[in-house]
């Protein structure tokens, strides 16, 4: 049976203590120069068996125009959870960390060369996490970030805004 250091379970202990559960958000995509590319609806679920060594996600998008796209994953102890973090079933180079506070990440602990370098941060309180995703490509250069506001389902009105505009940069140099 394979063998899991203390590290690599409290790790996966961390993450879906605060992350199991349905989300419910908007997504904002920008472009590298700070416009804003789409922005969408989304519920992000994850469920888990008792013991919490199975969990299965299944995110929900809903676009302006009324698409609706789906994506699944099956997460599983044995297969997942790894030394240098728990990896993503999309891909074997993805980690996830976690810290006993509910914060979070998505990472490549190692660029590859030619290779997607994504990743997601993700901060928590309680029923409402917020989270910034970042894609650079195959040569290096950003592609996109993504702004994900969510809370969890069922909870009424979100806290969010609906402003999905960046802010102008400004200069703390003088004051």
């Amino acid at each position: 049976m394979k063998e899991y250091g203390s590290a690599s379970v409290e790790n996966w202990n961390a993450f879906w203590n605060f992350h199991l559960g349905s989300w419910e958000g908007r997504w904002a995509r920008y472009q590298p120069s700070g416009e804003l590319s789409e922005t969408f609806l989304s519920s992000r679920s994850f469920q888990a068996d008792p013991d919490k060594k199975v969990i299965k996600q299944l995110n929900q998008y809903l676009y302006d125009n009324g698409q609706h796209a789906e994506k699944k994953w099956r997460y599983s102890f044995l297969d997942h959870c790894k030394k240098d973090g728990f990896m993503h079933p999309a891909s074997d180079y993805m980690r996830g960390l976690a810290f006993k506070n509910g914060a979070a990440a998505w990472l490549v602990p190692q660029v590859i060369s030619n290779q997607y370098f994504p990743m997601e941060l993700f901060l928590v309180n309680k029923n409402v996490r917020h989270s910034v995703g970042m894609l650079y490509g195959i040569n290096g250069t950003l592609e996109r970030t993504a702004c994900i506001r969510e809370q969890r389902a069922g909870l009424g009105q979100s806290p969010w805004s609906d402003d999905v505009h960046m802010i102008p940069a400004w200069d703390i140099g003088n004051n």
